[in-house]
C-alpha cells in the first residue's frame, strides 16, 4: 500500500463531511490508521485492496471517527466498482 495515497483517500473522506479544517483531521488520522495496517502487513501477503479498505475503516471507526470511516467506505467501493469497470 501507498501511505501518501492512503492519506489522500482519507483525506478525501474529511473533506466530503466538511470538517472545518480536513487537512489537520488528516494529520491526526492518517499515522494511526498507516501504522495499524503496516503492522497488519508485516511479513504477510500482499493485501488485497478490499484488505487495505477493510482495515482502515475499523481503524477509523476505533479512532471514534465513524462518520469518516462510511465516507471512505463509500469511497473505496466507487473505485472498486470502477476498478471491476462497472458503471456507478
Amino acid at each position: 500500500f501507498d501511505p501518501g495515497k492512503l492519506a489522500s483517500s482519507i483525506f478525501a473522506a474529511v473533506e466530503s463531511l466538511h470538517y472545518e479544517n480536513p487537512g489537520f483531521v488528516t494529520q491526526e488520522l492518517a499515522p494511526p490508521v498507516i501504522h495499524f495496517l503496516a503492522e497488519r502487513v508485516d511479513g504477510a501477503e500482499i493485501p488485497t485492496s478490499q484488505e487495505v479498505s477493510e482495515t482502515v475503516i475499523n481503524t477509523l471507526r476505533q479512532l471514534g471517527h465513524a462518520d469518516v470511516a462510511q465516507a471512505f467506505a463509500y469511497f473505496a467501493h466507487r473505485r472498486g466498482k470502477l476498478r471491476e469497470g462497472l458503471r456507478i
